[in-house]
């Protein structure tokens, strides 16, 4: 898991310097999509948290507040740790 974490952060590192660009001239959908993996990386800090400390209850407010439901429907699954 260390080695795919040392890929992944050097994967963000890369995106986050590629897409540090203006984006005046970008269709809308691409700076909203870009916009929102910028968000979504915020998120990885306390996923990987999640992971290491096994917070199932946690883990529902993550997704809950990314805005994940992972194929769920209804707020109130959301709100759910996954696996209930």
């Amino acid at each position: 898991m260390e080695r795919q974490r040392e890929l992944t952060d050097k994967a963000i590192d890369s995106f986050r310097s590629l897409s540090d660009v203006a984006t005046d001239d970008a269709p809308a959908e691409v700076r909203d999509a870009v916009g929102q993996a910028r968000r979504a990386i915020t998120q990885l800090p306390a996923q990987r948290s999640l992971v290491d400390e096994g917070d199932n209850a946690a883990e529902g407010r993550v997704h809950l507040l990314h805005g994940s439901d992972h194929g769920r429907s209804g707020a109130l699954q959301r709100a759910q740790p996954r696996g209930t």
